[in-house]
């Protein structure tokens, strides 16, 4: 039996991190090493002619400007999201706003000549779990106007840190899919963590099946995540990760 293969990846920056952000993202992540790095890809993806999956987080994509008149002080007054973006707030009034803001990259993506998906990774990639639904019907609102500022139709959604949670509000934004936990993430603490770092190991994982069942929106397997090669996984050959 054929299978299928999904690229997808999660382009969110700094704002993937927006309550650890250190030193060594603001050292790596900026928009001078972004632009580098999303071109390369770019490249390479069109001489194989892959297309793939680009999920961004909204705020990541739009003008500081546009964000900081319109969306800032919105979410400044709201519980989860002030609290989310202490250290966005700080780095603002610093000026240290690279990293935070690259509208360029969803240009570069759209110019790709391979037919790329481009689909929602959140606002502001606060998680969806343990969040009020105040906050949530923000962020909602704010994925809406990021897709309108692009003329984009987002149908499929990754939800932040793979929280998957109230999967029925995607409805709210026409989507029709989202990628569910990869497998390795279903465990929490420790012991997830360390079953994460041997799974790195393992060649002879299987792949996922999809769920052929009516529940909408989809779930489509997570299967195998690349994640930052920081910590532990540092451990981890890049060959071995080749051959997985």
């Amino acid at each position: 039996m054929t299978g299928s293969c999904i690229i997808s990846l999660d382009c969110e920056s700094k704002w993937g991190m927006a309550d650890l952000v250190d030193h060594t993202h603001d050292e790596l992540l900026t928009n001078e090493n972004l632009i580098v790095a999303y071109t390369e890809i770019i490249h390479i993806l069109k001489d194989y002619n892959l297309p793939a999956t680009f999920a961004f987080v909204g705020a990541f994509t739009m003008l500081q400007d546009y964000f900081t008149r319109n969306w800032l002080p919105r979410l400044q007054n709201s519980p989860d999201h002030s609290i989310w973006l202490k250290k966005l707030v700080l780095d603002l009034d610093s000026g240290k706003e690279s990293g935070w803001f690259c509208h360029e990259l969803i240009k570069i993506v759209l110019a790709g000549n391979v037919a790329h998906e481009i689909c929602s990774h959140g606002f502001t990639h606060l998680p969806w779990v343990s969040t009020h639904q105040k906050s949530l019907l923000l962020e909602i609102e704010g994925i809406l106007d990021w897709s309108n500022l692009y003329s984009l139709e987002p149908k499929t959604f990754i939800f932040p840190r793979n929280m998957v949670n109230k999967t029925k509000l995607l409805e709210r934004m026409g989507i029709l899919g989202y990628r569910d936990k990869p497998r390795v993430v279903k465990i929490g603490g420790k012991a997830g963590k360390l079953l994460n770092l041997i799974n790195e190991f393992n060649l002879n994982a299987k792949s996922q099946t999809i769920d052929t069942g009516l529940n909408h929106p989809v779930a489509i397997p997570g299967n195998f995540m690349l994640n930052w090669r920081s910590g532990t996984r540092k451990l981890v050959p890049i060959h071995l990760t080749v051959q997985r």
